[in-house]
């Protein structure tokens, strides 16, 4: 599994899951908003790198149940973190 990082510019800030650059940009553009003709793709990042990111963004609340990185990625191609704009 390879983890992507879009945003910067004009682009939402997004943490995506897939096993190929393309899958995670279609996924992007699909549920999250049409990147520029400028976008030079995604951030490859490491699953570690991948994992701080979910850890210091996601907070469980009383009641809800922890999904966690491990089950969130085995859905993939996932969405990770979004940019709090779009909540």
């Amino acid at each position: 599994m390879k983890f992507f990082e879009f945003g910067g510019g004009d682009e939402y800030y997004a943490l995506i899951a897939a096993e190929e650059t393309k899958i995670a940009t279609k996924l992007y553009e699909e549920e999250i908003g049409s990147l520029d003709d400028d976008f030079e793709g995604p951030k490859e990042i490491s699953e570690e790198k991948a994992r701080e990111k979910f850890a210091k963004c996601t907070k469980v609340e009383n009641g809800i149940e922890d999904v966690g990185f491990d089950e969130i990625v085995k859905h993939a191609p996932q969405i990770l973190l979004i940019d709090s704009e779009l909540e």
